[in-house]
Parts: structure tokens; C-alpha cells; sequence
């Protein structure tokens, strides 16, 4: 049986919408992703959002273009779960309406035994991501994910890419993935810095970090990495404030090799576009062990600390060996000093309940 693939987008508010009229959705209908992966099987498109910005959305070029390959539902459900008329997308609450509208959609992928796939608003995918992603749950997989996710400063990234080709004037938005790649280096967000080991003040949370090779790209260590693609096998919720990562791991994957790892930005590129004034929790103990073990102890399991081992490439030029193996062989070390923080005891002393052991 070919497989199902449901692609969700949960937006709302002017800000993501225009996020999504210029970016998100011209990607989607980038030749090698909807277009191409239609042909491949059963393909549909679900943007939920509020009642009023599904009125907008319906008038767009985008979604007419898109409905030319696949069926396209626009639904106000946000309006239908939300306590208020007028649910502010930059608040709290965007949290909890979030991971109810996803577990609503999550309900339908499980009765239709299909993959959910995640197209977020403020992202943007290069051509052939989407069929790419059928042929990988067509090989067998239960999940796929994505090391070369990166965080670009959207303001910057943004105005470049405009100066490149037309946005927003409803035409499919191609980019490759080596070009994606040599884009989004160049605008990597400023407060990711914090997440490199040599960068003054230290992230204090260093679920992702990266080995800068100079002229050549980034070395990306994740213990965090949530699935752009998972088959809904069995009836699963988020709860709100969880993440995908913590969701698709505990509830769904059994076995580490059921998941595909893509690690090469060559294979795979995506990009997530934050606003350039993003900033996040830092502290000037730079990388110490107190940080780094507060974080493995309290925030990663078994799959999360084998993850960390991957090597994941960012890069714009073609890889040469000689120039990567000194920083993998100082990402490794780094990860297996991070990993081997890790005491059983140390979760259940500080509280929290202790992450299941997963089999290998």
C-alpha cells in the first residue's frame, strides 16, 4: 500500500500568514515537492487556522495553484478550540491551541493510517524535500528527520532571497538544496552563536550544537530533532508545552533504526525564519559541566544521547575530508564527555521522572 501522506500547517495571525503566502506554501509547490510527490501517491494539504484568516487564505494565488495536484482543506478550527474570539499568535495561548489543533489532525492521520507531515509557516523547504520524504516512508521508516533544520535571521534572509527572485506573487519558490544552504549560512541567526563552544556567553540549552568549519560550512551535533515526517501508527497526543521531539520519540518510535536520520544538507535542507530580535536563555559559565549536566540528566534519553553521535554537514562547498575530520573528531569528543554526565540517579534525586530505556 502506497502511503498517505496528510501535510499540516497551523497558522494564524498577519505575521505567519504572510510567512505562508510568500514562503511556506511557494515552496510546497516547488515542481519536486506537491507537484511531483502527488504522482507518487495519495497526497492532501490541511492549513488550519482561524475563520477569518481561512477567508483570506482562499482568495490566495498559492492555494489555487496547489490545489491543481491535491486536495486542499482550509479549516477555522483554531477559532473552534480557542477560549477567546481572537486568539493572539504571539501569546501563551498559541501553545495550548497549537497542540490542540495538532492532536485533532493527529486523530484523522491515525483513522486514515497516515504520515503526518509537518510544513510550518516560518519555514522554508528546498525543492524535492517533499518526494524525498514519500520515498524514505516508502523504504520502510516510521519517522524521518532533518539535521540541517537551521534557525536564519528572517529580516536578513528575507530580504536577500527577494533580491534573488520575485516572493509573494503566488509562484512556486524553487531552491536547491546547496543553495538553500549557502543562504542560510550566510544569515545564520546571531543567537545560535551562543551555541558554538567558543562564542563568549554559553547557551543553557545546548539540545543542538555546531562546530563552525571556517570557509566551509557548519558541523551540527543534535540530541533534540524533531521529525518533519512521522507515520500515525496508534492513537498519540501532545500534551501542551511538550515538544514534537519528546512526542514522536517516547509515543511512537520503538527502535532507533526505524527512524531516518538525514545528515547532509546536500540530501536535505531546511530552514526556519525567526525574527532577527530572537534571543535565547544564556549563561556566562560558558559550556560548563554544571550546565551540560543539568541538561543531559534532565532533558534527554537514550535515543537523544545516541542522536548526538550523528554528524550532521551544513555545508555550501563540496565536502573535503581533510578539512571536516578535525572538528568531528572535536564535536565527538565533546558529545561523549556531554554523554557520559549522564546518572540514572541524578533524574530521579532532582524530581523528574525518568526517560524509558528504548531498545536499540
Amino acid at each position: 500500500m502506497q502511503p498517505r501522506f496528510n501535510i499540516s500547517t497551523i497558522a494564524w495571525g498577519d505575521d505567519y500568514l504572510e510567512l505562508m503566502q510568500k514562503v511556506s506554501l511557494p515552496a510546497l509547490a516547488a515542481q519536486r515537492n506537491l507537484p511531483n510527490t502527488a504522482q507518487m501517491g495519495p497526497v492532501k494539504c490541511n492549513f488550519i487556522t482561524t475563520h477569518e484568516d481561512a477567508e483570506k487564505m482562499e482568495q490566495w494565488e498559492i492555494v489555487a495553484y496547489l490545489r491543481k495536484f491535491a486536495e486542499v482543506e482550509i479549516s477555522g478550527d483554531i477559532d473552534e478550540l480557542s477560549d477567546s474570539n481572537t486568539p493572539d499568535a504571539h501569546s501563551l495561548e498559541k501553545y495550548n491551541l497549537w497542540s490542540l489543533a495538532l492532536n485533532k489532525h493527529l486523530a484523522k492521520c491515525y483513522e486514515e493510517d497516515a504520515w503526518w507531515v509537518m510544513w510550518p509557516p516560518d519555514s522554508l523547504f528546498a525543492n524535492g524535500t517533499l518526494s524525498k520524504l514519500y520515498a524514505y516512508a516508502q523504504s520502510g521508516f516510521k519517522a524521518i528527520s532533518v539535521g540541517c533544520n537551521q534557525v536564519v535571521s528572517r529580516e536578513d534572509f528575507l530580504e536577500e532571497l527577494g533580491s534573488r527572485v520575485d516572493i509573494g506573487d503566488g509562484a512556486p519558490l524553487a531552491l536547491e538544496n546547496r543553495e538553500l544552504a549557502t543562504l542560510s549560512l550566510k544569515h545564520f541567526h546571531r543567537a545560535y552563536h551562543h551555541n558554538t563552544l567558543n562564542f563568549g556567553e554559553f547557551t543553557t540549552w545546548p539540545a543542538i550544537l555546531y562546530f563552525p568549519v571556517p570557509g566551509e560550512g557548519m558541523l551540527v551535533r543534535l540530541f533534540h530533532s524533531s521529525p518533519v515526517a512521522i507515520r500515525i501508527d496508534k492513537p498519540v497526543t501532545i500534551d501542551p508545552g511538550d515538544t514534537v521531539d519528546v512526542m514522536f520519540i517516547e509515543k511512537l518510535i520503538d527502535n532507533i533504526d526505524q527512524i531516518r536520520y538525514v545528515t547532509d544538507s546536500d540530501e536535505l535542507c531546511t530552514v526556519n525564519l525567526a525574527p532577527r530580535s530572537f534571543e535565547i536563555p544564556t549563561t556566562n559559565e560558558g559550556p560548563s559541566e554544571r550546565i551540560l549536566k543539568n541538561f543531559i540528566n534532565k532533558h534527554t534519553n537514550e535515543i537523544h544521547r545516541q542522536h548526538a553521535l550523528k554528524t550532521c554537514y551544513w555545508h555550501a562547498t563540496d565536502i573535503t575530508p581533510e578539512k571536516w575530520a578535525p572538528m568531528e573528531q572535536v564535536s565527538e569528543q565533546f558529545i561523549k564527555m556531554m554523554n557520559a554526565t549522564y546518572d540514572p540517579n541524578y533524574i530521579q534525586d532532582a524530581g523528574f521522572r525518568p526517560r524509558p530505556k528504548l531498545s536499540e
